[in-house]
């Protein structure tokens, strides 16, 4: 992609060069006709990037970028494509640190710059704060165990069918039953502590919240955890006036707030006896390409809307900046 140099590009799209929600973006970009560039890498394909702090000049393939409005996504892909090789899984995974670190970092010194969830830059992600502000703004939350003893965990199995997830997240939900029997009976405590959640039903449903934009979908999958076999959801599209997702709004809409997101996707699950939705989590920087695929580019339409309204018109010069 060749990108005029401008001295206020409209748009920065950053992230992993195998994220499909990012190629979405960027081709959603192309077809607006919005001055933008995308900053792509992977292990062969690197960007060369330099920032003068004290000049506060940003350079991409040595071409000066002043986007007004940035659009960064952490990347997990890069490292999913050597399933058999550690080694470079975990090079990958430094990789996408050191381009977060670098575009957090240049976002946090430019408050101008239009990001989404910039109020939750200089945060720490927890899961267990997330449960305990729904539960306290109005949302349920399933009945939930954090911890590593052995002795509680097996109690907690004992009472009814739970899941186990980390507490950092990262991994897939599995079965705290089927986990346990794969545990020494002499250990007392596990390496670290998890979260266990008594099990629910299906179907699960995600809601983005994009901007002022609310768009929500019906997750259909037999698995425990949908992310094991993608092959085998069914997504589809519904309407945020359901009186199910209605209801469960302004309370997403109060937590979405006090973390200081604007983008987000918030997952729920249901109870069976009730009908009502129970929050499971709501995450900072979801994969959406095919929610934004099953719902005809709404959601990169939206975040588009949410970071170029009301820009200024870009400067153009006649230096042109290769990315590829």
């Amino acid at each position: 992609m060749m990108v005029s140099q401008s001295d206020a590009l409209h748009l920065l799209i950053a992230g992993g060069s195998r994220d499909t929600g990012i190629c979405r973006l960027v081709a959603a970009a192309e077809r607006r006709g919005c001055a933008f560039v995308a900053c792509q890498f992977d292990p062969h394909q690197i960007p060369p990037l330099a920032w003068e702090l004290m000049a506060d000049e940003l350079r991409l393939h040595g071409a000066l970028v002043k986007p007004q409005s940035l659009f960064l996504r952490h990347d997990v892909f890069n490292a999913l494509s050597f399933d058999h090789d550690a080694e470079k899984q975990e090079a990958c995974a430094q990789q996408a640190d050191g381009w977060q670190a670098t575009w957090r970092g240049w976002l946090l010194v430019h408050p101008e710059v239009k990001v989404l969830n910039r109020g939750f830059l200089a945060r720490v992600f927890s899961k267990p704060h997330q449960l305990i502000l729904a539960n306290r703004l109005g949302l349920r939350i399933p009945r939930t165990l954090i911890a590593n003893d052995m002795a509680a965990l097996r109690q907690r199995a004992s009472q009814g069918d739970c899941i186990v997830k980390p507490v950092q997240g990262g991994q897939l939900t599995a079965s705290l039953s089927d986990t346990l029997r794969h545990c020494p009976a002499d250990v007392s405590a596990s390496l670290m502590p998890a979260i266990v959640q008594s099990r629910l039903d299906g179907p699960e449903y995600r809601i983005f919240l994009v901007g002022d934009a609310t768009i929500a979908f019906r997750v259909e999958s037999a698995l425990l955890d949908y992310r094991a076999d993608q092959s085998s959801v069914g997504v589809v599209q519904v309407d945020i006036n359901t009186a199910a997702i209605a209801a469960v709004l302004p309370a997403l809409r109060s937590l979405a707030d006090a973390l200081g997101l604007d983008f987000c996707a918030a997952d729920f699950k249901t109870d069976s006896t009730t009908g009502e939705l129970v929050f499971l989590e709501v995450n900072e920087q979801p994969m959406f390409a095919r929610f934004d695929q099953e719902s005809g580019g709404q959601l990169c339409g939206a975040i588009l809307d949410a970071l170029l309204n009301n820009l200024e018109t870009p400067r153009v010069t006649l230096n042109t900046l290769s990315v590829a």
